[in-house]
């Protein structure tokens, strides 16, 4: 099997990378930050995307993430200058990290309605797995307005 990947969504707006990605997971709340704001030259907003029905997050560097050692199909990228970045918000189908779940572990889970988003910035990559009718919410926050408190 082969994972593919294709852009989870379509902000006419994300046309640079992302610096980083914070992963915040609290009980029955799930949410990434996706810090745009720290490229050079870029808006001063931040992209938030909350998620429930969460089945399994996890981060790494992006050097460290497991696709590094998979054979990649050819992964959406952003264009311009930036033409050789991948596009930071995939949908992964085909899903390997998914695959790896054993019977035991996916219990009365139907894989068929499990969705796999990878977000992927210059720093980190950010996997997430939901399940069914899964409720995403998405929200640009502005970083200009920011309180540094001492």
């Amino acid at each position: 099997m082969q994972e593919t990947y294709s852009r989870f969504s379509s902000f006419d707006s994300v046309d640079g990378p992302c610096a980083f990605i914070v992963l915040c997971t609290e009980p029955g709340a799930h949410s990434i930050r996706l810090c745009f704001s720290n490229i050079i030259g870029a808006a001063s907003r931040d992209l938030v995307i909350r998620f429930d029905s969460v089945i399994a997050c996890m981060s790494h560097t992006k050097y460290a993430h497991p696709w590094e050692t998979y054979p990649i199909t050819e992964i959406p990228q952003l264009g311009g200058d930036w033409g050789s970045a991948a596009y930071p918000l995939l949908e992964v189908k085909d899903s390997l990290w998914l695959d790896a779940f054993s019977a035991t572990q996916s219990v009365g889970l139907d894989r068929d309605t499990v969705r796999h988003f990878r977000f992927v910035s210059l720093d980190n990559i950010v996997d997430v797995l939901v399940y069914g009718q899964c409720v995403l919410t998405t929200e640009w926050v502005d970083t200009s307005s920011s309180v540094v408190r001492t």
